[in-house]
């Protein structure tokens, strides 16, 4: 069986207040993908989430409880990071984007 592939459509990585955020969409299987994640200083406001595009609606299809999460919390505070250097930050969400797609996958497979 064929290996279902992916087409990246974005990839962005930003600064908030106090937090980095980071964006992938992509198309999986004829369908448009969203992945959120974010870093905070507070653990519980910390997130990785799935959603998949229905209609004009994206609709939660699978989160990463934050005690769970492999992004290192508050890494806005990190010096390679600071001075509007957030972009620099997407490989810090890698662990979790992974497993994000990977249970897309089984969920959507």
């Amino acid at each position: 069986m064929a290996k279902a592939t992916e087409k990246t459509i974005e990839i962005v990585t930003y600064g908030g207040h106090q937090s980095i955020y980071h964006r992938e969409l992509y198309e999986f299987k004829n369908l448009k993908i969203k992945l959120e994640l974010n870093s905070e200083n507070y653990a519980q406001q910390c997130y990785a989430r799935a959603y998949v595009l229905d209609g004009l609606e994206w609709k939660l299809i699978y989160s990463i409880p934050y005690p769970e999460m492999k992004t290192p919390r508050d890494i806005y505070y990190m010096l390679q990071y600071r001075d509007n250097k957030a972009a620099n930050a997407g490989k810090e969400f890698t662990a979790d984007v992974q497993r994000l797609k990977k249970y897309i996958s089984e969920i959507l497979g």
